[in-house]
């Protein structure tokens, strides 16, 4: 690669083998008299003309929008219930004196320390027939 000497800005790099055409590229100029010929003719050349893009209202994407939107809500709400969760109720001093034990969204089990000595009582929730 061969170093080629600036000229109006330009710099190149070039293989050894192409250096007479870079130097050649370099030292050509373009008259002034063939610079407006060249925009006259490109300004003759027409360009394809781009449509404009249309804007149009589509119900039907927004209706489906928001049945995806809540199909996706409810989904995480039922996904969110699965499994068995405890939640406790405190007393003021921060015992613990209630649970409520859910298993995928309903209660199974009620579980009361009435004189917070750390022992149970266990009620099962029998589930109603339909």
């Amino acid at each position: 690669m061969l170093p080629i000497s600036q000229h109006q800005g330009c710099a190149f790099v070039v293989q050894a083998s192409d250096s007479a055409a870079a130097k050649a590229l370099l030292t050509d100029r373009i008259s002034t008299a063939e610079i407006p010929a060249q925009n006259e003719a490109e300004a003759g050349i027409s360009c394809p003309a781009m449509a404009a893009p249309r804007k149009k209202f589509a119900p039907g994407q927004i209706f489906i929008g928001i049945v995806a939107g809540v199909l996706l809500c409810l989904f995480y709400q039922w996904y969110g219930e699965r499994g068995e969760k405890t939640h406790y109720h405190y007393t003021p001093d921060g015992k613990a004196d209630e649970a409520w034990v859910y298993r995928d969204g309903h209660l199974v089990e009620f579980m009361r320390d009435r004189n917070l000595d750390g022992a149970w009582i266990v009620g099962r929730i029998m589930k109603m027939a339909k």
